[in-house]
């Protein structure tokens, strides 16, 4: 996913595509560039079982604001993000975020 974000939105400063395989990266990386928007990946952790989740209720609960979609392929899981707000798009579905980017922008 990352390869092909890079690939659309390289050269866009708006837009930072960061891929982190920990909770303490993922709040790192969220501090640095303030998002709009985050596409969460619920198992980004090889040792953090809910790190997407762990993340998503922090994000929650500091910038509520913020728009999380999720983008876990597994359906109890994405249940459990729906129950937050959160909405799903798929790892793979590339136009789905760059719709749900370009729609952020003519909001913003």
């Amino acid at each position: 996913m990352r390869g092909l974000m890079e690939a659309y939105y390289g050269d866009d400063d708006n837009i930072a595509v960061v891929e982190c395989h920990s909770v303490d990266d993922a709040r790192r990386a969220i501090s640095s560039v303030s998002p709009n928007v985050i596409f969460l990946d619920h198992h980004f952790s090889r040792t953090e079982d809910d790190a997407g989740m762990v993340i998503a209720e922090e994000i929650r609960g500091h910038s509520p604001n913020v728009k999380i979609y999720s983008t876990t392929t597994d359906e109890y899981t994405a249940g459990k993000y729906a129950d937050m707000g959160i909405e799903h798009v798929g790892k793979s579905d590339i136009a789905g975020m760059r719709n749900i980017i370009d729609s952020e922008r003519r909001d913003a």
